[in-house]
């Protein structure tokens, strides 16, 4: 009785276009999970320990830029429009940089409100300024991002694909984590697990349900200690590189596990960062990026997605529901387990022995798919289809592991797994571009 049916996708993938080689590499897709200190990128700023100066990317104490891409869609970024001006009200908006200090000074951050950017300062005793963009940057396509701030003046700039959106006035004087600065009393205890980090994708102390975290993707950023922007521009059109002002660097391109490097090889570093991954959907989950770096697309670049490395929540027998690694699987349609006859590998199957068939969808998709690698304990006709009519029929012999190509040109979202023998199927790897 066989185990396992098909379609997994672990956004896992080995892929031409890693660490940079051609096009975006990989990204991070959030998806907003607000709770429980998940789904977000953390890079501590400062050791608690002692008065020492924290790592690079503690900017603040002269001027700055952060810069970085970003892609997202209206419905899942609900924040409305704040009122901006002198006050925190970035906070309310669906957060996607954090690093605030709970009741306390010396803080700033960016979200999206209204589906326009706000950028916010708190000076050390010298007030508070919000400032509101104007372009709407919830479309799903790739933006680039660029805030900066001047510390003679606290003057703020908020550029979006090398256009100024906002500026303004901000406090004055410094603003990074206080070498001493001890955090406040506020989050069931001291909030060392918050105050003390940079934040991506989230809002930090997950203080509640007014206060909302970002979904969807992002790529590519990059702290400078200068401000990198004087008037409009081009925007990049290339992966950033590191210079002598460059003070964190992250590329993403890791593409499986946890922790998210810096490369910007500036002096006291590296400042890097763990990905904190979990949630309904959980994430963030690594996907190939298909940003506008170098002109070229890297979903266009055949991907093997196979599923070990992460392993889904749960154990060996439980379902994988919502968004994995970049694929929707539903509700109770799969469940995974660890090897099992001809392979000794992870692999997903059918929920139950009921029906022969269930569906799973590319997110963001649309993709083609290439080919499947299946087993089965028992013959049977293996039919693949998607949402464009595009048809696969294979019979399955028993004992080993068998490779199904599709021949497909198209790419689509939603693929349907039929076998004549339900649930004694099993698929461990998927190509596709």
């Amino acid at each position: 009785m066989a185990r396992l049916l098909i379609l997994l996708l672990l956004f896992v993938w080995s892929s031409t276009v890693f660490g940079q080689v051609s096009g975006a590499g990989y990204a991070l897709r959030f998806y907003g999970n607000g709770v429980n200190d998940i789904d977000r990128v953390k890079i501590q700023i400062d050791d608690p320990a002692n008065g020492n100066p924290g790592p690079p990317a503690d900017v603040g104490a002269t001027d700055f830029t952060i810069e970085f891409w970003m892609r997202a869609q209206e419905s899942e970024n609900p924040a409305p429009a704040i009122r901006c001006g002198a006050n925190v009200n970035w906070i309310y908006g669906n957060i996607v940089f954090d690093r605030d200090r709970y009741n306390q000074d010396r803080k700033f951050g960016l979200s999206i409100a209204g589906g326009r950017f706000v950028f916010g300062v708190s000076g050390d005793g010298t007030g508070d300024l919000t400032i509101c963009g104007k372009t709407n940057v919830l479309d799903m396509e790739w933006h680039h991002v660029a805030v900066q701030r001047r510390r003679s003046d606290g003057w703020m700039w908020l550029y979006v694909d090398g256009i100024l959106d906002a500026q303004g006035d901000g406090p004055d004087g410094d603003i990074d984590y206080p070498d001493n600065g001890i955090p406040g009393n506020f989050c069931n205890g001291p909030c060392t697990n918050s105050d003390l980090f940079l934040v991506i994708g989230a809002e930090k102390h997950d203080a509640g349900p007014l206060f909302l975290s970002f979904s969807g993707w992002i790529d590519e950023i990059r702290l400078s200690n200068v401000l990198r922007y004087s008037d409009n521009s081009e925007r990049p059109s290339a992966p950033f590189t590191s210079d002598v002002n460059t003070v964190a660097l992250y590329h993403f391109d890791e593409g499986s596990g946890d922790i998210i490097n810096d490369t910007s090889a500036a002096l006291g570093g590296p400042s890097n960062g763990v990905r904190r991954f979990g949630g309904n959907p959980p994430g963030p989950v690594w996907v190939v990026s298909d940003a506008p770096l170098n002109g070229i697309s890297s979903v266009a670049s055949t991907v093997t997605v196979t599923f070990d490395n992460p392993a889904p929540s749960g154990t060996s027998g439980s379902f994988l529901n919502g968004i994995f690694q970049g694929i929707n699987f539903g509700t109770n349609q799969w469940i995974w387990e660890d090897g099992f006859g001809p392979d000794t590998t992870r692999h997903i199957f059918f929920g139950s022995a009921s029906g022969t068939s269930r569906t799973f969808t590319f997110a963001p998709g649309p993709r083609t798919l290439v080919s499947i690698n299946v087993f089965a304990p028992v013959a049977g006709t293996l039919t693949l289809t998607d949402n464009l009519g595009q048809t696969r029929v294979q019979a399955i012999a028993t004992g080993s592991m068998q490779v199904v190509t599709t021949g497909w040109t198209q790419a689509s979202t939603t693929m349907t797994v039929n076998f004549t023998r339900g649930w004694e199927l099993g698929v461990d790897d998927i190509v596709y571009q």
